[in-house]
């Protein structure tokens, strides 16, 4: 979660400095603190977080397998652009691997697992209604990687964590959009419901027919909503915190 991020970023000493770094960063780009574009220098980046070059350097390679940071001989290392071919990969990946997320997780989920499946969608639903965009793309992310989990299968479990972080800063471009991010919210959690009662009867091939058909329809909104938005270059504004109007 980003708060469990901020949590160990305000305390290092209990934490490897590497991962102090990383969540640091993680959590400025994902709120777009950091735009897609700005560049991550390394002698800055370690006088602002008082760390020493070999912890920030770590960060950044991660960062860069994950494909939040990109380096380049002439431009050298800075936050990557979101671009909508960045999106179609993004998506591409996800409609091979989520179906078989939700099948594995239908087939293996304990009742336990469950069951928290279905608190962190009482929680998401409880932070569109009150208009808490933090509070909803931390809630999403506890579902998204606890089905995950349900799958016991260790691979698409650090699979998962990691594409959540591309899909949580397009959630913060869309809220910074005119039309906001209510609709694709409630769309996610829709799709949640039905993904979560599958697991909770073992119906895994209707828990996977149901993700496919979600992401077809979530990323052609996803495209459509940051069109203009993309277009114009306006990927550095920082997004509004709740719904205009």
């Amino acid at each position: 979660m980003i708060d469990d991020v901020l949590t160990a970023v305000a305390k290092p000493e209990q934490r490897p400095l590497p991962e102090v770094a990383y969540e640091n960063l993680l959590s400025r780009i994902i709120r777009l603190e950091l735009p897609p574009g700005s560049a991550l220098v390394e002698k800055a980046l370690t006088d602002e977080l008082q760390l020493g070059r070999t912890p920030i350097r770590e960060a950044l390679q991660r960062l860069t397998v994950e494909g939040l940071v990109c380096r380049e001989h002439y431009r050298g290392v800075y936050v990557c652009e979101v671009t909508a071919d960045s999106i179609e990969r993004v998506a591409e990946f996800r409609k091979m691997t989520d179906p078989q997320i939700a099948q594995f997780a239908a087939e293996r989920a304990t009742s336990e697992e469950s069951d928290f499946l279905l608190t962190r969608i009482e929680l998401m639903n409880s932070a569109v209604k009150s208009l808490e965009f933090d509070s909803y793309v931390n809630s999403s992310r506890d579902f998204y990687t606890g089905l995950a989990q349900c799958t016991h299968n260790l691979h698409f479990e650090e699979s998962a964590k990691r594409i959540f972080n591309f899909d949580a800063r397009l959630l913060y471009l869309a809220a910074g959009c005119d039309t906001g991010w209510i609709d694709m919210a409630n769309a996610r959690i829709e799709n949640a419901l039905t993904v979560a009662d599958c697991v909770k009867r073992h119906a895994s091939e209707e828990a996977s027919a149901s993700v496919r058909l979600f992401l077809t329809r979530y990323f052609t909104r996803v495209i459509d909503k940051l069109d203009n938005y993309l277009v114009s270059g306006g990927l550095g504004s920082k997004p509004k915190r709740q719904a205009s109007g």
